[in-house]
């Protein structure tokens, strides 16, 4: 991570944990940034940034000319969709504790859809790897990952190595040298299906939050397909609109 990022998350993180631990209660305005910067040392544009990204989370709200304003705290988790990065990372920086566990990972033949969506032949072999991500020990994320066989061909049993680490994006990165870049994604709500449901620990039809859509390398390259289920009782996705 660059100097900079590990700067402004330091702030993040300080700040979102005072918030938790009501040391900077609902309603009550933030010190100014001025004030920010000098306790945490830091440069004033690095507290903007840092203010900029708990306002995507939903603990603050900013007014221009006023200041920052501390909305509070629930027991979900409120993010944003501009970034990318792992679930995992997502969770923890909405101050609670998380983990990764890998539930499966194995070849199969390309349905139409998928294969459609990758831009493979319909049959064609992908590697579906399923995951789930918790929050303070409860299950809020269910993800069924399909990468391109292409990409592991040869070298299948690489894919094992993705029990180690904590998301599929630290696994392409690390273990095969893949950074994923950007993705587009639908979003919308549904009901858990039946294999969706015991894993998320909810009832059968259960309303859910469903993200659908490929991710790419830099060139555009498609890496892979991803389905994922939020529980919508403990997982928000917060967007800001600007002018």
């Amino acid at each position: 991570m660059a100097r900079r990022d590990r700067l402004y998350m330091g702030v993040v993180t300080e700040i979102t944990s005072r918030i938790h631990g009501r040391e900077y209660r609902p309603g009550e305005k933030l010190p100014s940034e001025p004030d920010l910067a000098e306790e945490f040392n830091v440069s004033r544009s690095t507290v903007r940034e840092a203010l900029g990204n708990l306002e995507v989370q939903g603990l603050i709200a900013r007014r221009h000319g006023i200041g920052s304003f501390v909305i509070g705290v629930d027991d979900g988790i409120g993010a944003g969709l501009e970034r990318m990065e792992s679930f995992t990372d997502t969770i923890r920086r909405a101050g609670h504790s998380a983990e990764d566990r890998v539930i499966s990972i194995k070849p199969v033949h390309l349905g139409d859809e998928v294969a459609a969506a990758l831009g493979d032949a319909p049959g064609a072999i992908g590697y579906e790897i399923k995951s789930l991500r918790f929050s303070d020990r409860i299950p809020v994320i269910f993800t069924v990952d399909t990468l391109r066989g292409e990409i592991v061909r040869g070298r299948e049993g690489i894919l094992e190595l993705r029990r180690k680490h904590e998301s599929l994006l630290s696994f392409l990165q690390q273990a095969l040298g893949i950074k994923p870049c950007y993705s587009l994604m639908n979003l919308s709500a549904v009901n858990a299906p039946p294999d969706v449901a015991p894993n998320l620990q909810v009832a059968g039809g259960c309303p859910l939050v469903r993200l659908e859509g490929v991710v790419r390398d830099r060139e555009g390259n498609i890496i892979y397909h991803s389905v994922t289920f939020f529980r919508s009782d403990k997982y928000r996705f917060l967007l800001v609109r600007r002018s």
